[in-house]
């Protein structure tokens, strides 16, 4: 009931002047503070009373909920009036996620009525192979593998749709909250941490205490990134191996090694200085706290869509691929 009375809500304040919906937030504040003046006056009579009136205790308790109505209603004037483009922004956008989740729906449900169909005829010929081998055709022979590989693809067909659907459904939710949050007034800081909040909570983001990663698996990242580098790495260690092996090289000082063998050092050297360079950065990423500043990248998009040009977004993109491939000249130097 609460989602439907907020659009009912949204609908009411369209239709009203913003003369008149600054009249009224006016009134809202005039009226909260009165009722609030008045439950701190009964609030210290209360208090100071041994045996305090229940009347008294009523009263208080049914203007407290008047003030928190108005003080709710004037919020979301306030939101309205300060957010209302971008709110019709995000509906809009919302609609165009709507209208996807209706047509993968569609495609999903014509996908399945062919695998039925192909499965109805698969069953078909092998009853008939099991019970007259005889009744059945070439044709039939030829049909049934064709038809068995065109279903496996059929329902990989499927579970791309259902996967899209998932995302499709994902990206409706968080316009839904967005433009709730945005009619509540709250700033794009709080919007982050909600949906932070609930991916963490739908088990699509890691949390504080999952955040630090063992290398190993900061070092598959490194193979990610960098796979020319890795590769020249592995054979370079291969290479090492085979001439010393590692226990050796563990045994043997740090400045032995690199005398009796110096080309090995430097490039062991070479390699450590990269990984560690780019562990160190990983891990203090990884380290970083969950707090309002970080954002989840689909709202982050929502924000520039509602309040950058087009010709701003354009340039923040440049300037994050800028960023970027200054990020990867300094892992390869």
């Amino acid at each position: 009931m609460a989602k439907f009375s907020l659009e009912k809500q949204l609908e009411e304040f369209k239709k009203m002047s913003e003369q008149d919906l600054n009249a009224r937030l006016n009134m809202d504040k005039e009226e909260a503070s009165k009722r609030l003046k008045t439950i701190y006056g009964m609030t210290k009579s209360i208090e100071n009373s041994s045996n305090p009136n229940p009347k008294l205790v009523e009263q208080r308790d049914k203007l407290s909920k008047e003030a928190g109505k108005y003080d709710k209603d004037s919020k979301k004037i306030e939101g309205y009036l300060k957010n209302k483009d971008k709110i019709e922004k995000i509906r809009s956008i919302q609609k165009t996620y709507l209208q996807k989740a209706v047509k993968i729906a569609r495609e999903q449900k014509m996908t399945q009525a062919k695998i039925n169909i192909l499965e109805k005829n698969i069953f078909a010929l092998e009853e008939k192979l099991a019970k007259d081998p005889s009744s059945v055709t070439n044709q039939d022979y030829v049909q049934l593998p064709i038809q068995k590989q065109e279903v496996e693809k059929l329902k990989a067909k499927m579970a791309e749709y259902a996967k899209q659907i998932a995302s499709v459904q994902n990206a409706w939710n968080k316009c839904d909250m967005t433009w709730r949050a945005l009619f509540w007034n709250k700033s794009w800081e709080e919007i982050h941490k909600r949906a932070i909040e609930d991916s963490k909570k739908a088990g699509r983001y890691t949390g504080s205490k999952e955040q630090m990663k063992p290398y190993k698996e900061t070092a598959k990242e490194f193979a990610e990134n960098h796979p020319k580098l890795a590769k020249a790495g592995e054979i370079l260690q291969g290479a090492k191996d085979r001439i010393l092996p590692r226990d050796e090289e563990n045994k043997m000082p740090k400045e032995d090694f690199a005398t009796r063998h110096p080309r090995l050092a430097k490039v062991r050297d070479f390699f450590k200085k990269i990984k560690d360079r780019f562990s160190r950065k990983e891990i203090k990423q990884l380290e970083a706290p969950i707090d309002n500043k970080q954002k989840d990248a689909f709202i982050e998009k929502l924000r520039e869509m509602t309040e950058l040009t087009p010709d701003e977004r354009i340039e923040k993109r440049a300037e994050e691929q800028k960023q970027k491939s200054q990020r990867d000249d300094e892992y390869t130097r």
